[in-house]
């Protein structure tokens, strides 16, 4: 497997597909409204992406499996300057290639890339109700360094 930079066209189908799906996950467990949602995603994708593929330090990637096909998508950014770092904004294995240990190789190519990069950490967020990619996390070292509990009455 390996990690291929998206191309533009590739992109604007990421951005125009991750934006609102970002929006259903925040719906979802901050119980918003999905318009806000969907305005508030919007917001986010565009502030931290204001060049698109060319934004500094933000690094969009297709997961590339064996036999050549794009099986998911990744988005990286790298911050500090002394305590270097590698924070995952976004990681999909896309639905038709789910369970067949993509994700796993694909956290793999992250932590070769933050090495390459002289990074000392990978960090990521997690929504709470994704049980699924929270025990990939934890079965590959990832810890919690914050947590924010809710109780529904």
């Amino acid at each position: 497997m390996r990690l291929e930079k998206m191309n533009t066209d590739q992109y604007e189908l990421y951005i125009e597909r991750e934006i609102p799906l970002y929006a259903i996950e925040t719906a979802k467990s901050q119980e918003i409204e999905m318009e806000v949602a969907l305005e508030n995603s919007q917001k986010s994708f565009h502030s931290l992406l204001p060049n698109g593929l060319e934004t500094e330090n933000q690094f969009i990637f297709n997961i590339i499996n064996d036999e050549d096909k794009i099986v998911g998508d990744l988005w990286l950014n790298l911050r500090g300057d002394k305590k270097r770092r590698v924070y995952i904004y976004n990681i999909v294995i896309h639905e038709k290639f789910r369970g067949q240990g993509f994700g796993k190789k694909a956290m793999s190519l992250v932590e070769k890339f933050a090495q390459e990069k002289k990074c000392e950490s990978i960090d990521l967020h997690v929504f709470g109700h994704n049980k699924t990619a929270r025990n990939l996390y934890e079965s590959m070292g990832f810890g919690p360094i914050s947590i924010v509990m809710r109780k529904s009455l």
